[in-house]
């Protein structure tokens, strides 16, 4: 079973399209890249 979610975030449209154009560009590390995917997970 899942731990119930801590926080409860919910991201615009704008914000989402944003975190994925960070992701898919070259020069970002890996770490910025999961941080940004934790975000997303967490909406």
């Amino acid at each position: 079973m899942a731990r119930p979610k801590k926080y409860n975030i919910s991201l615009t449209d704008d914000e989402l399209k944003e975190l994925k154009s960070v992701m898919r560009k070259k020069q970002t590390t890996k770490t910025v890249r999961n941080r940004c995917q934790i975000i997303i997970d967490l909406d």
